[in-house]
């Protein structure tokens, strides 16, 4: 049925949900999560811009432990999102991700992208910010972050416009 739903797709969108659903198929039914990679990783090259499609082949980069693949479906998920707020908490998550496999400067980057940004993940960006620079004992970018986080706290306590960056989204 997965295949014929396949072959029967003639739009963009209808072969996005044939590809989410042989995805499906193959990790559910078969415990084939090799298969639903390859299939949505032909999916996203068909198209890039789909966010289910991304979240599926982010669930299968979990499951399989590909951290490269991770990183990857994270990255273009952030960027995908028009949501400053989803889009900080997955660049959050990438930077721990990042200095997880050993990619410190790549973790700052992630979370450079979040502070600059000013969003409302700042604060939880900081916090990583400060946690990722003492376990590698950059004391430099430890004191950016804690001089950071009281600019931010006490801006929040002299006025409640900014008291919404140091409330978290979860």
């Amino acid at each position: 049925v997965v295949e014929r739903l396949s072959q029967l797709a003639n739009t963009v969108e209808e072969q996005e949900r044939a590809s989410l659903e042989r995805a499906a198929y193959a990790m559910i039914e078969q415990h084939d999560a090799q298969g639903a990679r390859k299939i949505l990783l032909e999916a996203v090259e068909a198209a890039s811009s789909s966010a289910s499609v991304w979240n599926m082949l982010n669930l299968v980069a979990e499951q399989t432990h590909d951290l490269d693949l991770l990183q990857r479906t994270i990255k273009l998920r952030a960027s995908l999102s028009d949501n400053s707020t989803w889009s900080g908490l997955l660049l959050v998550e990438l930077a721990a991700l990042r200095h997880e496999v050993g990619g410190f400067e790549e973790a700052l980057e992630a979370l450079d992208q979040v502070i600059e940004a000013a969003g409302p993940i700042t604060f939880n960006a900081l916090e990583m910010l400060e946690r990722l620079s003492f376990t590698q004992h950059q004391h430099e970018i430890l004191s950016r972050a804690l001089v950071s986080k009281a600019s931010l706290l006490d801006r929040a306590t002299r006025s409640e416009e900014h008291t919404s960056e140091l409330q978290s989204p979860c």
